[in-house]
Parts: structure tokens; C-alpha cells; sequence
């Protein structure tokens, strides 16, 4: 994780007019730009709330159209947590579902704070495309590891093409509120944009 005040990006050209000849390096690198650990844990945990809603709302629509609604996290956490089998008619549990929706919020929220990290350490913005991609790819993967490793039946009970549709939204959401990081707010904290005089 990224320190507190860790510079993480060191902007180029920004500093006063005429200040760049006589400046030491510590002093170019104060007018860096730096990010904190809480802006990473703040727009990561966002990202990851975002693709936890997306996924949920989806499921939520498919469950209401094939089943009934929460069956979804209610049969995941029945066969992650109570080691029950899963099965098409299983009776929907209210508190299974409210405990995969903390633990399913949790696992996103992780995944969406490293990809703030992640890209906070490229030192720039990356393209919404690239980093859809990467969101996704990791989603999928651990919707599938998560299921052959408690149940490989999940896969059949859940369906393969809605968890991947549905990862693909999350992942789209979470690409959409990530690409721009590092944010235009940390250039204006650090002073890089000065008023003219």
C-alpha cells in the first residue's frame, strides 16, 4: 500500500514561471504529485461498491426472472458457508443472503482498492478498455476458482454466461470510475495549477 505522502507520480513542467533553474531535487519533488493511502482506500472501496451493486442488481433481475429474487446469494452462501449443496429448487435463506452480500461487498471493495493501487503505481491514467479488461479477467477468475473450489454443481446452479455478463458489467462500472485516477484533485492540492498574479 501506497505510504501516507508517498509521491507516486512526479508532474513535469508545472512548477512557477522561471523557478525550474535553481530548484534541488527535493524541491522539484515536493511540487509532485502525491498521493495518500486514503485516496486509495477511498476510491477503491468506491470502485468496488460500484461492480458489488452492478453484479447484485443484475443477479437480482435474473433471479426474479428464472427463480426467485435473492436465490443467487442465497444458494452461494448456503454452499460457501454451510457446505449445503446447491440446488435449482433450494428454499431462498434471508440471512445467508445478507451475509454473501457483506462477504461478496468485501471481496470487490479488496479487488477495486488494488486496482486503485495499481494504477496510483503507473504513475497515470489508464484507458477505461485496458482496465475494464484487467477488472474483468480478475472478477471471472475469481467467480470461477470460488466455485470449483466450494461446489463445481455452483456453476450449473448459478449459470457460467450470467456471471459473466454480470462480471463484465461490474467490471465496466469499476474501469469507469477508476480511469481517470490519479484524480485532477490531487494536481490542485499539490499547487500545481497557480493563480496568476
Amino acid at each position: 500500500m501506497v505510504p501516507v505522502g508517498e509521491p507516486v507520480g512526479i508532474g513535469h513542467g508545472h512548477g512557477l514561471p522561471g523557478a525550474g533553474a535553481g530548484r534541488s531535487s527535493s524541491q522539484a519533488a515536493s511540487t509532485g504529485r502525491r498521493i495518500l493511502a486514503a485516496e486509495v482506500l477511498g476510491d477503491g472501496a468506491m470502485a468496488g461498491a460500484i461492480g458489488a451493486s452492478v453484479i447484485a442488481l443484475f443477479f437480482l433481475l435474473i433471479d426474479t426472472a428464472r427463480h426467485e429474487p435473492f436465490f443467487t446469494p442465497s444458494v452461494m452462501a448456503s454452499a460457501l458457508l454451510r457446505g449445503a449443496a446447491p440446488a435449482q429448487g433450494a428454499a431462498v435463506d434471508l440471512s445467508m443472503v445478507a451475509a454473501y452480500s457483506l462477504l461478496h461487498a468485501a471481496a470487490f471493495i479488496g479487488v477495486g482498492v488494488l486496482a486503485a493501487w495499481a494504477t496510483a503505481m503507473r504513475h497515470a491514467s489508464v484507458a477505461t478498455f485496458t482496465l475494464a479488461i484487467a477488472l474483468f479477467a480478475s472478477l471471472e477468475a475469481g467467480f470461477l476458482v470460488t466455485c470449483i473450489a466450494v461446489d463445481r454443481s455452483l456453476l450449473d446452479v448459478v449459470g457460467v454466461a450470467p456471471a459473466t455478463v454480470g462480471n463484465l458489467l461490474a467490471a465496466i462500472g469499476m474501469a469507469a470510475y477508476l480511469h481517470r485516477w490519479p484524480h485532477d484533485s490531487i494536481e490542485e492540492r499539490e499547487g500545481h495549477r497557480t493563480p496568476e498574479v
